[in-house]
């Protein structure tokens, strides 16, 4: 498992329909107000403290202002995070045979808009200085997801 991409991200400008194809597993944390995420042609609305999977192959585009902690793993461990970008067409990842993403997808929406901060804070700071420690904290993550789902 690599992190391909940890960093806070925020737009000033409403997202736009563009449509883009996901290439890795996304699995973004909202901390802005409430907006749209269309994957696969469906609506889901988010706000501040769900949490955004998508997986490789779907199609998304986002509707509103963003601003999230966004959170890209390669699974098969053979690409590298130097100059990466979701926005740059690329090969799509092939599916990760593990039980802790089959029912993850779309929009969780947990118990509590800071169930996830605490991981995500973390994944932040070690993402890509502290492999085991992203390692445990990604392992951390899927099985809350699944918790909440």
């Amino acid at each position: 498992m690599k992190i391909l991409e940890c960093r806070r991200f925020s737009t000033t400008y409403p997202l736009s329909a563009n449509t883009r194809v996901v290439k890795d597993y996304e699995i973004d944390l909202e901390m802005g107000e409430e907006r749209i995420i269309v994957i696969d042609g469906i609506e889901h609305p988010i706000r501040r403290g769900n949490v955004c999977v998508r997986k490789p192959g779907q199609t998304v585009y986002g509707k509103g202002t963003q601003s999230s902690i966004l959170l890209t793993i390669d699974f098969s461990d053979t690409q590298s995070p130097d100059h990466y970008t979701r926005n740059v067409s690329g090969p799509i990842q092939t599916s990760w045979d593990n039980g802790l993403l089959d029912d993850l997808n779309g929009v969780i929406v947990p118990h509590s808009e800071f169930t996830f901060i605490p991981v995500y804070t973390e994944l932040l700071r070690v993402a890509f200085t502290d492999t085991n420690a992203t390692q445990l904290l990604v392992m951390e993550l899927l099985y809350k997801l699944n918790a909440e789902v």
